[in-house]
């Protein structure tokens, strides 16, 4: 699962980390084999290696909400069920309690609810994800889009803070942010 970081992200990084914060990240592919959910469960998925959650233990159970029947789903449940990194996976619906959620993955089908979704959880140590093309600007703290073959994230810096959530500092340095 980690080859070839720079097929995914399109900025280049020319610094050397002595943290191994980056190589569950390194290897996620887009050789033109995986299709974009899968490259986002992917992504989704490394992630929570590279978290802290605050006042919770990273190696507690971590509820990964996805929102309604997204095309994600089927990749999460086989990168869950072939390792041990104590997630479980609930789906969630639009007015559904979301404050029992460590993650949540929002589809771009919330593009009109969007704005209300991300209101309810902001401020909550919940890591939000999102492929809508205002995630980020609405208030979630990492967007996913498809650009030229390759997945890219952008980071709200901002929100991230307000959540009390805190990405490693190597995965900031890749990645497009916004205060």
């Amino acid at each position: 699962m980690l080859k070839n970081i720079a097929n995914i992200f399109s900025k280049v990084v020319k610094v050397t980390f002595t943290t191994t914060a980056l190589l569950t990240l390194s290897n996620i592919s887009f050789a033109g084999e995986k299709s974009h959910y899968e490259l986002q469960a992917e992504l989704i998925y490394s992630f929570i290696d590279h978290v802290n959650w605050g006042n919770k233990s990273n190696d507690q159970i971590k509820n990964l909400c996805i929102m309604d029947d997204n095309p994600v789903i089927p990749y999460i449940k086989v990168l869950v069920a072939n390792d041990k990194k104590n997630i479980e996976i609930t789906r969630k619906y639009e007015n559904d309690y979301l404050e029992d959620c460590n993650i949540l993955f929002v589809n771009d089908v919330y593009d009109g609810y969007l704005n209300r979704l991300i209101a309810r959880v902001r401020g909550k140590q919940i890591l939000t994800f999102g492929n809508d093309r205002r995630f980020a600007e609405a208030g979630g703290i990492v967007q996913f889009r498809l650009r030229n073959n390759r997945v890219e994230f952008t980071i709200n810096v901002k929100e991230m803070k307000l959540s009390k959530i805190k990405i490693d500092d190597p995965i900031l340095m890749i990645s497009d942010t916004i205060n």
